[in-house]
């Protein structure tokens, strides 16, 4: 009966040291899990905010674009151009600008540029950014005068 009482203390404490184990071993898990997860939503966060900035920038070269357009050439009635190349992060980019008269004859003209960026590869409108900007042009008084 000694022998008994002596193997019972033994498997009470390595019982207890596996579960010990066990819970550090999910406690280590979880952390790991929650960090891998966390580093995966900074990650998505980084690139929507390159392809915004991207975005931007491509937006920004299209309204300066229709200026300069609109400034060379007064029948300019804007254009639709594709990147040639890749931007960083595997993404296309596409830049419309759309120029509409006024009604009268010495109204404003309407500009509306418009750009898109998009990852290569993608389903139509999945991780698309889109931005775009409206705005008027007065007529110069050199074209005024053109038109007398």
């Amino acid at each position: 009966m000694m022998k008994r009482h002596l193997h019972r203390p033994i498997t009470r404490r390595r019982g207890s040291l596996v579960l010990i184990a066990l819970v550090c071993l999910i406690v280590g898990m979880s952390v790991l899990v929650s960090s891998a997860h966390r580093a995966l939503l900074v990650q998505r966060q980084t690139e929507r905010f390159t392809a915004l900035r991207q975005c931007q920038w491509l937006l920004d070269a299209g309204i300066n674009r229709a200026l300069v357009a609109i400034e060379n050439d007064a029948d300019y009635d804007g254009e639709t151009w594709q990147l040639d190349q890749p931007l960083p992060g595997r993404r296309t980019g596409q830049v419309t600008i759309a120029v509409q008269d006024s009604d009268s004859e010495n109204g404003p003209q309407r500009i509306q540029v418009t750009a898109v960026v998009e990852p290569m590869n993608s389903p139509v409108g999945r991780g698309q950014m889109r931005r775009s900007h409206s705005f008027r042009l007065p007529v110069s008084d050199n074209h005024a005068q053109d038109s007398q």
